[in-house]
């Protein structure tokens, strides 16, 4: 964090001329003709058209048709005997040639999905004009004009996979290059489903679009509290965009994931579909048998269908679609509690003395046996025990598209989606809490999501189309909502709350509500204007969009409810805690209101050099405002030795030289089966609320949580009534969560080389290799620590912390600093081979090696839901001790999807045929490594001598191995390779060295179709097994090898949950029609 210069006068001038910028085109908008989007929702068409001699033939009229819908368009070949029609509606078009003198050509079987350069070349023979040559056969089956490297996802595979919660998102890390992202869960900030890395980007850093409109919450992520990105009823087309995307695209250093839905056609036709799962149908999770429990009970019932058809005929069509979920999913969990002896103060070390104003709060924790399972005696005064976890989740999903045929006026299209969904966890502690934020036990979530877009496309004349789009994106995802607590009278902390705070015991599952609420709230408006205009060699495409957002949060502070902090259990007996935590009462104020506004504008030219080299020169420019609070409430530290906030902006704009260029190549030469792909670009990342969300919960003199460290006073910090008897020493010192006032820009260079070749048989190999360097990246470290040896000097690694040493900046009583000082780096290689339906089969297969780097994989420490917090004591001063392998770095990594409709009984009729035709199996198989995490090991000593114990590691000891591991549950590693961080210094084990277990599972789908109805109608009967071979994919171990006290941690290396579940069985049946 520096000290921030003056502002020159070419940035004023710089500043004046930038935030005018909106208003100009805003105004452009409104007096241009109607207008565009390019290929966010649609595709193009284009060819050369050639005598039998290989002449070129100028002036031929072509004429493009959707087959489904009449739609049509009509174009003349330029004097090299070019066409291209862009902006085209998805789905089955024909392409028609007629030029006098030759026989017209009717080429069809072409499919057009989204984004996709259908090139369909020509050949005229000379003959009569009513002689029609009629050709059936697709467009060439890779890409040879774009350097985007996309995958494509048809309807028949969203709706056949076999798909877990019918969960889109599962779709995106099948591809090559994808990862789906270890985390222990969805959050409310970070993404309420699974999450994805695209070439080793963040999992915030990923644009979802719907009909070319943002689809996602704060954290970039579009899933509802059903855990889960719906649609699968709805979706025509899902393409994930993982490289090299053109500077249409938003700014985003990950990957773009388009979906488009479907549309209705001259026929009506639609769906209608129910599931179901229970427990007697599954097997027991791997945990049950070894904790000898009751398998949980668990039912689910997904049902919903779709109508589209005409509302005028060739003109004006509709689509709806309706999908719901009532899930009661029963689970097995564990926690660690006092045993019955230690409630009364005997310890195997000995007797101690319980304080009373203790007792009360023992009888909080469910006594062992219980009404549970007690798992094990840990022999330290603490029982593992095991019981049930109810997770209720109810959501609905609604969608509605008019699309209307303007003729030669253009085109209309109208979607409107709604998702909203609640979920609950109800376990050992639901009445008491689980004391953590998001996602725990006592605590729900909900979400509300709409999306709405209106987009016109005109044709201004052959060669130039034009598109307008408006579109509008509410979310508000919501969590930390306690649902069914317990009447905590006298035993709150703080005497105006009606919920006890977080009562926290190294060594014991901690109790409590943390918070009340966190919501954030993002209402977007954008409106997009483009233009595609052929000029022969040159395909341009240029255009422009605003983005005006409004952004709320009420989150209240971690010192919401107070926080108790203990040492060991003997330390809780005796009513002795480390730190107490707690929001004061003149600082009690977590709703904040926000305005955001982002532009940007490209140019995009796809140049063919020749027929068989295309380049794809384009750039971008893009800034985005700094978020202004409605009542003034930001400011910043704009030194961390300040002792007081500058009332003000959050931060310095870092994001108006965001200029963007993207370059790339297509070379297929020869027969134009195989092509070389390469490109480079430069993305970035623009800081918003999701970035300082967490600096507001703590932000003086907005926000204030004062914190008592036992060691820094020198009477006894009180238990459970310190808020009321010593509110003088929670005041002296106030937290500070800060973000840099001068922030740099956040981006990242990425580049990529791939080799397509099509084989026979309709298969497909691509093998590419993909690269990416991200700087700038924001982090979040521990700004209080004490003075080392040599201070303000930087000191030679070993750094030392003498004991007694005071605070670098002792004005504060907890600083968490944001600072763009991260980098990452990514380098991997993929395979990828596809086989396109033919012969029934159709099947994908991906898999990628990859490193990733970086020193720090989250924006704060546990916003992203990793197994670890991503916040250290080293991260400030000491930032090259944390340079190691990503928190989602995983080194292999397969995926193999088909479809595959079985052969026999083709030919069969009767009863005979009902029954032996029409079958289907489908399968997901999934590989991958574990992923990285950090070995702790720190005493309260070594927190104080240090300041922090945040990421603070273990030691290694000499000649140790940092990845000892054995295998199994019950010692996953080796705790004996590594000590107990020694008081004054840094541990000495890595970041991120221990490896976890991988993943293995396999998804089964088999399918009967009864087509017996007539007329296009049929009813599909479905089993699903989900994890057929029931392998337990284990979760992670417990990491901490002592616990504050300096007692040895009886449970480290332990694991006791799986990372997927056991085998479940799904019946459904689906209706077309």
């Amino acid at each position: 964090m520096r000290r921030p210069a003056p502002y020159s006068a070419t940035y004023k001038l710089w500043r004046s001329v930038m935030s005018r910028v909106p208003f100009v085109l805003i105004g452009f908008l409104l007096v241009a003709p109607p207008g565009a989007l390019a290929q966010l929702t649609t595709g193009t068409i284009s060819g050369t058209v050639k005598d039998g001699g290989g002449g070129v033939l100028p002036g031929v009229t072509v004429t493009v048709r959707h087959v489904d819908t009449s739609v049509s368009r009509t174009l003349v070949t330029d004097a090299e005997g070019r066409y291209e029609a862009p902006s085209l509606p998805l789905g089955a078009w024909e392409v028609r040639a007629e030029l006098s003198g030759f026989r017209p050509i009717l080429r069809s079987g072409i499919g057009l999905t989204v984004g996709r350069h259908a090139v369909v070349d020509l050949e005229l023979e000379i003959g009569a004009m009513e002689e029609v040559v009629t050709v059936v056969r697709e467009a060439a089956l890779i890409e040879t004009t774009s350097a985007t490297v996309s995958n494509l996802i048809d309807s028949q595979r969203v709706e056949e996979l076999p798909l877990n919660n019918r969960d889109l998102t599962q779709l995106t890390y099948l591809q090559p290059g994808i990862i789906k992202m270890p985390r222990t869960g969805g959050g409310v900030f970070s993404g309420m489903g699974d999450t994805i890395s695209v070439a080793g980007a963040r999992g915030n850093q990923n644009l979802y679009l719907l009909d070319g409109v943002a689809a996602t919450d704060l954290s970039g992520n579009p899933q509802s509290a059903m855990g889960s990105y719906v649609g699968a009823e709805t979706v025509q087309e899902f393409q994930i965009i993982t490289n090299n995307y053109s500077a249409e695209y938003r700014s985003q250093p990950g990957g773009i994931i388009s979906a488009v839905t479907k549309s209705g056609t001259n026929t009506l036709h639609g769906s209608a579909f129910w599931t179901h799962r229970n427990d007697s149908l599954d097997s027991p999770n791997y945990f049950d048998d070894l904790f000898d429990v009751e398998q949980p009970e668990f039912t689910r019932h997904q049902y919903g269908g779709s109508v589209g058809g005409p509302i005028m005929r060739d003109r004006t069509f509709f689509f709806a679609s309706f999908e719901g979920l009532r899930e009661r999913l029963g689970r097995t969990d564990t926690i660690r509690v006092p045993t019955m002896d230690a409630r009364q103060g005997i310890l195997p070390t000995g007797v101690v003395p319980v304080d009373p104003a203790v007792r009360p709060y023992l009888d909080l924790w469910p006594v062992p046996g219980d009404g549970n399972t007690i798992v094990e005696d840990l022999g330290d005064g603490t029982v593992q025990i095991a019981g049930p976890e109810n997770r209720p989740t109810d959501g609905q999903y609604v969608l509605g598209k008019v699309d209307h045929d303007l003729g030669r006026a253009g085109r209309l299209a109208a979607t409107y989606n709604y998702d909203a969904a609640d979920r609950q966890i109800a376990g050992m502690l639901e009445r008491v809490g689980a004391a953590t934020s998001g996602a725990g036990d006592g605590l729900g979530d909900a979400s509300t999501k709409h999306v709405a877009s209106v987009k016109h496309t005109s044709i201004w004349s052959p060669s130039i189309v034009n598109e307008l789009s408006f579109g509008y994106s509410s979310t508000k995802p919501e969590g930390s909502i306690p649902f069914n607590p317990q009447d905590f009278g006298s035993l709150v902390f703080l005497p105006q709350r009606d919920l006890m705070g977080q009562l926290g015991v190294s060594g014991v599952s901690s109790l409590g509500f943390r918070t009340i609420l966190d919501a954030y709230g993002q209402y977007v408006f954008t409106i997009q204007n483009g233009l595609s205009w052929n000029l022969g060699d040159h395909s341009l495409r240029l255009g422009a969009e605003v983005n005006p957002m409004r952004l709320t949060q009420d989150s209240c502070a971690r010192g919401c409810n107070g926080v108790y902090s203990f040492d060991g259990l003997e330390e809780l007996l005796r009513g002795q805690p480390a730190e107490f935590e707690a929001t004061l009462p003149q600082g009690d104020t977590p709703v904040r209101t926000l305005s955001q506004l982002l532009f940007g504008a490209y140019f995009q030219d796809n140049w063919a050099v020749r027929s068989d080299l295309t380049l794809n020169l384009g750039l971008r420019y893009e800034f985005m405002t700094v978020p202004k609070e409605r009542e003034g409430n930001t400011g910043s530290l704009r030194h961390y030795t300040d002792t007081e906030v500058t009332v003000g902006p959050l931060f310095k704009n870092p994001t108006l030289k965001s200029f963007s260029p993207r370059v790339g190549f297509a070379w297929a030469p020869g027969d134009r089966k195989t092509s070389v792909r390469g490109g480079f670009g430069i993305y970035y990342e623009h800081p918003s609320l999701y970035h300082a969300r967490t600096t507001m919960q703590e932000l003086p003199p907005f926000t204030l949580v004062g914190t008592v460290d036992q060691s820094n006073v020198d009477v006894p910090l009180r238990f459970p009534d310190a808020y009321s008897t010593q509110l003088d020493l929670l005041s002296a010192a106030v937290n500070i969560r800060s973000i840099a006032y001068d922030l740099d820009t956040m981006h990242g260079y990425r580049w990529s080389l791939m080799v397509q070749r099509e084989l026979p048989a309709r298969w497909v190999v691509a093998v590419g290799y993909t690269g990416s360097t991200h700087r700038n990246l924001l982090i979040q470290s521990i700004g209080h620590l004490r003075q080392w040896e040599g201070y303000p000097e930087q000191a030679a690694d070993p750094k030392f912390f003498p004991e007694g040493a005071d605070r670098i900046n002792p004005a504060w009583a907890d600083m968490r600093l944001q600072h763009t000082s991260g980098n990452a780096d990514y380098h991997g290689l993929t395979l990828g081979v596809q086989k396109r339906l033919s012969g029934g089969l159709d099947a994908q297969f991906s898999y990628s090696y990859a490193k990733a780097l970086d020193q720090g994989s989250g924006v704060s420490s546990g916003g992203d839901n990793f197994s670890q917090g991503q916040r250290t004591v080293q991260g400030f001063w000491d930032i090259h001790l944390d340079r190691s392998l990503s928190a989602f770095d995983i080194r292999h990594n397969f995926s193999a999807n088909f479809t595959y409709e079985l052969p026999f009984g083709q030919n069969l009729t009767g009863l005979t045929g009902v029954v032996g035709k029409g079958w289907r199996v489908n399968g997901i198989l999934m590989l991958s490594d574990g992923f990285p995490l950090s070995v702790s090991g720190s005493t309260r000593e070594a927190i104080d001598r240090i300041g922090d114990g945040d990421g603070l590691r273990a030691d290694l000891v000499p000649g140790g191995d940092n990845n000892p591991v054995l295998g199994g549950v019950d010692q996953y590693f080796d705790p004996s390779q590594f000590a107990p961080t020694t008081p004054g210094y840094f541990g000495t084990a890595g970041r991120n060295t221990l490896i976890t277990p991988g993943l293995a599972t396999f998804d089964l789908g088999l399918s009967k179709a009864f087509s017996t109805f007539g007329n296009g109608r049929s009813l599909q009967f479905r089993a699903e097994i989900f994890n057929l071979f029931n392998r337990a994919n284990f979760g992670t171990p417990n990491t901490s090898i002592i616990n504050a006290n300096g007692q040895p941690n009886a449970t480290v290396g332990q694991i006791n949950n799986t990372r997927t579940t056991a085998r479940q069985i799904q019946l459904g049946l689906r209706f077309v029609f």
